[in-house]
């Protein structure tokens, strides 16, 4: 299917203006700069009770210009008002489904499934992409062939999408994730053969599928790093991220305790440890954001078990001790970047002082991805 252009769409809600509003993509030609067609890409949309979100997931996928989309929602029954968005653009849909499920690690695995598309991915229905961001894709694939991966950079938004943030990732590989250097989920891609060859999402991982589908992909192939920002993460109070802290915090610990054991390295003991170290004092501080002392308490131990030297010991215990008090509070977000709280300031524009909508930064298309047609 080639994207619809912004005339087609239903009329946007009033007060929305902006990408993906008001603007759209420029449409593509159908062949790519070195004659070839442009890969189907099949993007799932795994669907709960995000109605307040999802139409600007729905249209940043639909004003791609993208010449050759294949585009699945699975909706987990929701009980708000996503079903009767979603149903304004089936006739774009390739497949729309609405059933229940075991949450959205099953729905994209539904998705997946039914997907035929050369390259894969997944948006949740409070993310959404940026103006051509599916064609860089494409393009960034067509210049490396080895690459079985795309993984761009992103900008964090708030509940009501101004900025807090930007992603800087410059190299990915299978050390570098278990250094707990992260990427973004949604600006990733995947080779679907690639996916299909390590099994597919792993419908036993509850909260952190995401990480660790992206840790059996690294051991088999190149993940290429691409510095354009592909996507916005939204952060708010309902995300599984900040509802299920201390259950994400286990499942990471678990994680990568297997990884590590399981598919040993030519690291040395001590490297091994510190990467334990650390995921473990990040499962620490997730808990000490739900104020859980006495679960922080049990990883702050164990990290302190993974530390080699005496004196990183003792700046763990003085760590532990002064934000349980309340003390370190400040310097809990930039000394664990991975733990991160809705505390984030707003990015101000340098000009005129005031917070940045992510729809009007990206309102003025010469600051879209660049494509060579």
């Amino acid at each position: 299917m080639r994207c619809p252009i912004l005339n087609y769409l239903p009329v946007p809600p009033s007060g929305k203006t902006g990408w993906p509003w008001t603007e759209e993509s420029p449409q593509l030609l159908n062949i790519m700069s070195n004659s070839r067609p442009w890969p189907k890409i099949s993007i799932v949309t795994p669907s709960y009770n995000q109605g307040q979100f999802i139409e600007e997931t729905i249209r940043s996928v639909l004003l791609q210009g993208y010449p050759n989309l294949e585009y699945i929602i699975i909706d987990g029954n929701s009980t708000d008002n996503s079903i009767e968005i979603i149903k304004k653009y089936q006739k774009y849909l390739t497949c729309f489904i609405t059933e229940a499920d075991r949450g959205p690690s099953d729905a994209i695995r539904k998705g997946w499934n039914k997907a035929t598309g050369e390259i894969v991915a997944y948006l949740n229905s409070d993310d959404a992409y940026t103006p051509g961001a599916l064609a860089c894709v494409s393009q960034a694939f067509a210049q490396d062939a080895k690459s079985i991966a795309i993984c761009g950079n992103e900008f964090t938004i708030d509940k009501e999408g101004f900025i807090l943030s930007k992603s800087d990732i410059k190299v990915v590989n299978y050390l570098t994730l278990l250094k707990c250097n992260w990427v973004s989920q949604p600006a990733t891609f995947i080779y679907k053969s690639s996916l299909d060859s390590v099994g597919g999402m792993n419908q036993e991982i509850k909260y952190t599928f995401d990480l660790e589908l992206l840790l059996r992909i690294a051991r088999f192939g190149s993940i290429k790093c691409i510095p354009e920002r592909l996507a916005v993460t939204r952060w708010h109070d309902n995300t599984i991220t900040f509802t299920q802290r201390s259950k994400i915090a286990d499942e990471l610990v678990r994680i990568f305790e297997a990884t590590i054991t399981d598919y040993p390295l030519k690291l040395t003991k001590k490297e091994k440890w510190q990467m334990l170290c650390r995921i473990n004092q990040i499962a620490m501080g997730s808990y000490l954001i739900q104020k859980n002392f006495l679960g922080s308490l049990r990883y702050a131990m164990r990290a302190l078990y993974y530390t080699s030297s005496l004196m990183e010991k003792v700046k763990s215990i003085l760590y532990y001790a002064r934000v349980c008090y309340g003390t370190g509070k400040f310097y809990f977000g930039k000394l664990f970047s991975n733990t991160q709280t809705l505390s984030h300031k707003r990015i101000l524009d340098k000009n005129t002082n005031k917070p940045i909508h992510w729809s009007r930064f990206f309102n003025n298309p010469v600051k879209s991805p660049k494509v060579k047609l």
